[in-house]
């Protein structure tokens, strides 16, 4: 199974000092660092630059006002910090704008999920049809997307996964469960790996750059290892 690499990840509430409002009052901002990047984010509340306490990241004294203010930057702590725990578990990278878009219930960090991107895949393919592609080939990449949603309901109890789950573990499973359940013969079986290979590429397209490149690469670690027919041959 994959494991989480250690992230580096904090936040930090200041006043943006350059930016004051017509009563004199500056908004309240939150940095959001993770592994050395960062983005900031509009709390929507402001507050007296003089009535703030830098060292705490709070507003300073005991008054009515300071308390509702304080009591908010707390909650927005414990939101953040249960946003990100749940990014965690379903991306190897979290960035510091998927945990922004995330907090404000923006759904631009959700995961690519594997049935989706197939049944996105195959509704184009059959667009493609005497064009590109072919009906057979379009229905071997459905019986593919059957394989595998009958696989995870057995082994996984789940209807769906997100791309970081496929690990060496996943594919052998999957390996064996179509050799064995399915009754598949080696170059039949090794014909919907491959496809499944082409649906795990397209949800790595589909996410960022960064987090493109971490799991591609141990992707192609895991496809490789036991499967080298996944190996794509170089050009001399």
């Amino acid at each position: 199974m994959t494991t989480q690499k250690k992230t580096s990840y904090s936040l930090l509430f200041y006043p943006s000092k350059t930016k004051l409002k017509k009563n004199g009052e500056a908004p309240v901002l939150m940095k959001i660092n993770i592994n050395g990047d960062r983005t900031v984010v509009n709390l929507k509340r402001s507050v007296p630059p003089a009535a703030w306490n830098s060292d705490k990241g709070r507003m300073a004294g005991r008054s009515q006002e300071a308390k509702i203010l304080n009591d908010y930057l707390d909650a927005v702590v414990q939101r953040t910090r249960q946003k990100y725990n749940d990014l965690l578990v379903t991306h190897d990278l979290v960035t510091p704008e998927m945990l922004r878009d995330a907090v404000l219930g923006i759904k631009t960090s959700s995961a690519r999920m594997i049935v989706e991107v197939f049944e996105e895949h195959i509704h184009s393919m059959r667009q493609l049809i005497g064009k590109e592609t072919t009906h057979a080939t379009c229905q071997k990449m459905g019986a593919c997307k059957a394989h595998f949603q009958k696989f995870l309901k057995k082994e996984y109890k789940a209807p769906d996964v997100p791309v970081k789950s496929v690990d060496r573990y996943m594919i052998s499973k999957f390996s064996l469960y179509l050799k064995t359940e399915t009754g598949c013969a080696y170059n039949t079986a090794t014909k919907f790996l491959q496809n499944f290979k082409k649906i795990t590429k397209i949800c790595l397209q589909s996410n960022s750059r960064r987090l493109e490149a971490q799991e591609k690469a141990r992707l192609a670690q895991n496809l490789a290892v036991e499967y080298p027919y996944f190996h794509y041959p170089r050009k001399s």
